[in-house]
């Protein structure tokens, strides 16, 4: 190559990366100018666009019975109402464009709390807040007069009617809301504001594991606040993102000036007449599963736990209830259910049932020991010192017959290590138990596959879980939990 060819060369080369550098350089500059942060109340334009957050378990998108149908938002800036925006689904509200879930405004820059509602009306809101100064026909200018609206709003409760809630009968959709702060900084930024269910859904995944077909007239779960009970109307946590929401149960407290008594009570996943009753069949792999929507709940029984009922017919006509208790698992979250979860319950139906004997032996006059079997819990009482005995009995329910101790096809045993005595109770309580003697606390005996103990002359109780392994035959089993109140009267 000779060298005029090498400076042409040289010179073209040169040439590219100068330019290739001038389009950095102004790219630089456009983000640059782009990103200018603008002093405190500087009026800008701001582009927002509202999405409802999905659950931690999975994704809700595509379900048009949980989107949004109308929705408002309330702009503020230290406490005072800047700006009020609203669609429904009939008009546009006040906004410009006909686009669901997205609007451009005028605002200063500056720090913004933002209060997001969907599925709720302007009116409904006011009702909520419980302003005094209502503007007639202007429910705008009535939530602009409302001079400190962050405690209006952190206060007020709302009742979402949330239990077996369905499009059908609520063509509103799922009340929603949520409050951010979002930092307002420079002109013609995009924003994302985030709405989070009031309400929740729980899956029931049912599996038939009894080797004969079952008839599945109804399901309920405990202990779910009612429908005339409200919530609070704002989330616990601000929702800032899509995906993998984690909310804490907001109910009002005795505390709060806004507190309402909150009622619990059961809900039915299935028709009480046994219309929508499902037929499970034998030993199918593929789980059924009956889903329900439930207000926000915390459990308030005395065993802590949300409790389960089965209304089932085994094929013989006869209705038998099966009765579970949720063990608390997931990080201890199953003493409550939050709004915007998305729940599900796995249910086995076994054929075999747990009972427990008590074995005391109390001097005349003093009554024997009693045990009553309610959610899954055993709860043994004892009206007398001394030794005492708990006898585990497995039944097969399709033959009544009782499963023998061993390892054969058909036979239940202990698994080792299992009896234990944890440190709080289902209520979160301590479990300290004093009713024992000292070295003749409640253990496994192997010889004679019972638990035994003795009793000290301490009156009180103490909660203590075992674990049984039925072998159903070959390689199948099954690990099943007794959960017991040793009470000491």
């Amino acid at each position: 190559m000779n060298s005029m060819h090498k400076e042409i060369v040289i010179s073209r080369l040169t040439a590219w990366l100068v330019a290739l550098l001038a389009v950095w350089l102004t790219a630089c500059s456009d983000e640059e100018k782009h990103e200018v942060v603008l002093p405190p109340g500087t009026p800008v334009t701001a582009h927002f666009c509202l999405s409802a957050a999905n659950s931690g378990i999975t994704t809700r998108a595509d379900e048009v019975e949980e989107n949004m149908k109308s929705w408002v938002v309330i702009i503020t800036s230290n406490g005072t109402v800047e700006n009020v925006f609203t669609k429904d689904k009939d008009n546009v509200g006040n906004l410009t464009e006909d686009v669901v879930a997205n609007f451009t405004t005028q605002v200063t820059t500056g720090t913004k709390r933002i209060y997001s509602f969907a599925n709720i009306t302007l009116e409904e809101l006011i009702a909520a807040i419980g302003t005094t100064e209502t503007i007639a026909n202007d429910p705008i200018a009535t939530i602009k007069s409302i001079a400190n609206i962050e405690a209006a709003i952190r206060t007020a409760t709302f009742a979402p009617q949330g239990n077996n809630w369905t499009s059908a009968n609520n063509t509103k959709g799922i009340p929603m809301s949520n409050w951010q702060e979002i930092e307002i900084k420079s002109d013609n930024k995009s924003y994302t504001l985030y709405v989070c269910r009031m309400i929740a859904k729980v899956e029931f995944k049912l599996e038939n594991k009894t080797g004969q077909n079952i008839t599945v007239k109804n399901v309920t779960i405990s202990d779910i606040t009612s429908n005339e009970s409200p919530v609070m109307l704002m989330p616990k946590t601000s929702v800032t993102a899509e995906r993998d929401i984690k909310q804490s149960v907001n109910l009002p407290m005795a505390s709060d000036s806004a507190s309402v008594s909150v009622e619990t009570t059961e809900v039915k996943a299935l028709k009480e007449d046994g219309t929508d009753a499902i037929t499970l069949l034998a030993d199918d792999t593929t789980p059924t599963s009956v889903t329900v929507y439930v207000n926000e709940s915390q459990v308030q029984s005395d065993y802590g736990l949300f409790r389960l009922t089965l209304t089932i017919d085994r094929g013989t006509g006869e209705e038998e209830e099966l009765r579970y208790a949720l063990v608390s698992n997931e990080n201890d979250n199953w003493t409550y259910i939050s709004r915007n979860d998305h729940r599900i319950i796995p249910i086995l139906i076994e054929d075999y049932k747990l009972d427990l004997i008590p074995v005391d032996f109390p001097p005349i006059a003093v009554y024997p020991s009693s045990v009553k079997e309610e959610d899954g819990v055993f709860t043994c009482t004892f009206h007398a010192g001394g030794e005492f005995e708990l006898i585990p009995v497995v039944t097969k329910y399709s033959t009544g017959t009782k499963l023998a101790y061993g390892t054969g096809d058909n036979q239940w045993s202990y698994v080792a290590d299992s009896w234990i005595t944890p440190a709080t109770t289902p209520t979160g309580a301590d479990n300290t138990p004093a009713i024992y003697v000292a070295d003749k606390k409640p253990a496994w005996n192997d010889e004679d596959h019972l638990v035994s103990g003795e009793f000290n002359t301490t009156l009180g109780e103490a909660y203590h879980e075992m674990k049984v392994t039925v072998n159903k035959g070959g390689d199948a089993q099954r690990e099943l939990l007794y959960r017991v109140w040793v009470i000491r009267k």
